[in-house]
């Protein structure tokens, strides 16, 4: 998940801060459930 984080930051393609909150958040509930 983090290197595909910095590969999207290396290609410029940079998300808005919250849309990445909300996928980490989405990530660890799915892991957790």
């Amino acid at each position: 998940l983090l290197a595909q984080g910095e590969e999207n930051i290396r290609k410029g393609n940079i998300r808005p801060q919250e849309a990445v909150f909300s996928d980490l958040e989405r990530l660890l509930k799915e892991q957790t459930s």
